[in-house]
């Protein structure tokens, strides 16, 4: 009797492994070029690069997994004379997908180290990246100052950007691709 018992809980075991792994299953497929390909029976694609990360297919349902930033920096820029103090934001980003990107729109929140919102701002960066690339910008957002206009942004983020202690979020709202396509978060 025990033994039966134990003969059926392994076939139990055994059907509802093999269930999960259809649900969750995979097949990684090598091209006759050495590249590879995932793909998930959810019909859904991606293409694992040199560096063995998954690169999302060219259908990614949201900005965020089309683009990320994988690095930023931001500075402070004392400049030649009183007038030519700025802060500067340089954004580096990563396309995750198999097709080019011509233009990011992203939304960015700059906090203290007391995590207080000091500045927040959404903007479209025409940027061109290609499939699988981690830029590494050398263009930069950037705030001036003005001496005789007080609570402008540069006044509240030059302190932050020259010690260092600034941190900041980023959300990916749109992606535009050299195709044509864009996709942008549903609000």
């Amino acid at each position: 009797m025990n033994l039966e018992k134990t003969v059926l809980r392994i076939i139990f075991l055994i059907f509802l492994t093999s269930i999960v792994n259809l649900i969750y299953s995979k097949e990684i497929v090598t091209k006759d070029d050495g590249s590879q390909i995932v793909i998930y029976d959810n019909y859904t694609w991606g293409v694992i690069d040199q560096n063995d990360s998954l690169i999302v297919s060219i259908n990614p349902k949201t900005p965020s997994n089309a683009v990320e930033v994988w690095d930023y920096d931001l500075d402070y820029d004392s400049g030649e004379s009183t007038y030519d103090k700025k802060v500067r934001l340089y954004i580096h980003y990563w396309n995750k997908t198999d097709t080019p990107i011509s233009g990011v729109k992203v939304y960015v929140r700059i906090y203290n180290s007391f995590h207080e919102l000091v500045y927040e701002v959404s903007f479209n960066d025409e940027v061109l990246l290609k499939p699988g690339e981690k830029n590494q910008s050398t263009s930069y957002r950037y705030w001036e100052d003005n001496p005789y206009i007080g609570g402008e942004p540069f006044d509240k983020l030059w302190e932050l950007a020259m010690n260092g202690t600034a941190k900041l979020k980023f959300k990916i709202t749109k992606v535009a691709f050299v195709t044509g396509k864009i996709i942008s978060i549903n609000k």
